[in-house]
């Protein structure tokens, strides 16, 4: 498979800030770690079974939950494309806790949030026209933006993760006329470290360094790999869980919770 210029066409709404990561980040380790084991807990996974899922060794997975390293994107996208868990909600009540998702709301609607991530556009139609019928005195209006990708895509596409994201740190720079030494300040990295990001010469882009993307340059890493797949998939599950977060708030706890269960049935057909 060849390699995917994924960035082309993008537009960035760029709004630089130069922050003091190693000050702001200085208990983060703990608190991603902490989250993870929440996370973990809350999809009622072993830490093999979480390590499986995203393909990474129980060894390296440990190092993750014992707050002694970052977790790599692709490893991160993985928990994204099979649950629907934005990698940002591993940061919730540290530092950057504006730019995360409330956690209570993660875990609330947990099976309609890995439901709603995992189901092709026929079984989401589906689940839709249900809740329909069900509650048809309060209709959810929802029609889906763009054809959903196939897992096969998906997981094709999945191991060019970095020289998707190294097109699009290139097209980022090119776009907003920076040079590769502004955005090693604005990440908080040296110079050099940009230039193999950008060359896939050295595939560990982690969370972190996502994070400081959105923090440092006010635009969403996802914007980094438009254009692939992975960015299609990634898009249409944000407006799926979205559209229904909106709606399940005009419902009383009941009846989320009646929402919730449907949902875990379906999965679990």
């Amino acid at each position: 498979m060849a390699k995917k210029n994924s960035s082309q066409g993008a537009h960035f709404d760029f709004r630089p800030i130069i922050l003091d990561f190693p000050t702001m980040e200085v208990d983060e380790k703990k608190n991603f770690a902490s989250n993870l084991r929440s996370c973990r807990q809350s999809l009622r996974l072993t830490r093999e079974k979480m390590a499986s899922e995203l393909g990474v060794s129980i060894h390296q997975y440990r190092k993750y939950e014992e707050g002694k390293d970052w977790m790599r994107m692709h490893a991160a996208m993985r928990l994204t494309l099979i649950y629907g868990i934005p990698f940002t909600a591993l940061f919730t009540g540290g530092c950057y806790s504006d730019l995360c998702p409330p956690a209570n709301t993660l875990r609330k609607w947990l099976d309609i949030q890995i439901y709603s991530s995992r189901s092709q556009s026929a079984e989401f139609a589906m689940f839709i026209s249900l809740l329909n019928q069900k509650y048809s005195d309060n209709p959810i209006e929802y029609e889906e933006i763009d054809s959903w990708p196939t897992d096969s895509q998906i997981w094709q596409e999945l191991p060019y993760y970095y020289s998707i994201v190294g097109q699009g740190l290139k097209h980022f720079r090119s776009e907003n006329k920076i040079s590769q030494q502004e955005l090693s300040e604005l990440l908080g990295v040296e110079y050099r470290t940009i230039g193999r990001y950008e060359n896939d010469k050295q595939s560990n882009f982690s969370v972190i360094m996502a994070l400081r993307f959105l923090a440092g340059c006010g635009v969403s890493p996802l914007q980094l790999i438009q254009n692939s797949k992975l960015y299609q998939r990634r898009v249409l599950q944000s407006e799926r869980i979205n559209r229904l977060q909106i709606w399940m708030k005009t419902l009383s706890d009941n009846k989320q919770y009646n929402v919730s269960r449907i949902a875990k049935i379906l999965s679990n057909i």
